[in-house]
């Protein structure tokens, strides 16, 4: 009777995540049309960013040398993603599922998805050193109303001390 819950609640968890990496992948193949259209027209990928946050030249070429390994990484584990979800999926599927076995999965799918953050942030960081401080507020702001669509202020600063880390959706 007690591992019925459990079960219950690791599917559940698991169908939010989908849920939640599906639509992030909607919008990441949503980006990336974006880019190859860009990139058909001859504009690179941050020409975005270029129009947004008036770039130089030189920002722009360093900007884009920054993405491109990034990419790279975030496929790899991407692709390591996908592997240990089919695994969880066929550990969820067996007649008497080892509940140590799935716990042991899903560690290791969130420790992928946590390096797939601490790199992102890692890139954000590193692209911030390329821009001003004007640029750096611009684009802090743009993040914000792409993580936190609709929220009303500058950069995630205010948002962080209004709503302590959540968005605050009007």
């Amino acid at each position: 009777m007690r591992r019925k819950p459990l079960i219950l609640a690791l599917v559940l968890s698991v169908a939010i995540n989908v849920a939640v990496l599906a639509t992030a992948g909607y919008h990441w193949r949503g980006r990336r049309a974006e880019e190859q259209h860009h990139r058909a027209g001859g504009h690179s990928p941050t020409s975005f960013l270029h129009r947004e946050l008036a770039l130089s030249e030189s920002q722009v070429r360093q900007m884009e040398s920054l993405g491109r390994p990034l990419e790279q990484k975030i496929d790899r584990i991407k692709e390591e993603l996908r592997e240990k979800r089919a695994q969880l999926v066929d550990l969820l599927m067996e007649p008497q599922p080892n509940r140590e076995e799935i716990n042991v999965k899903v560690s290791e799918i969130e420790s992928l998805q946590t390096g797939i953050q601490k790199l992102i942030i890692d890139h954000l960081l590193q692209q911030k050193e390329i821009l001003t401080p004007e640029q750096q507020k611009k684009f802090f702001s743009i993040i914000s109303e792409r993580l936190c669509p609709g929220h009303q202020g500058e950069g995630l600063l205010p948002m962080m001390e209004e709503s302590k880390g959540e968005c605050k959706h009007e």
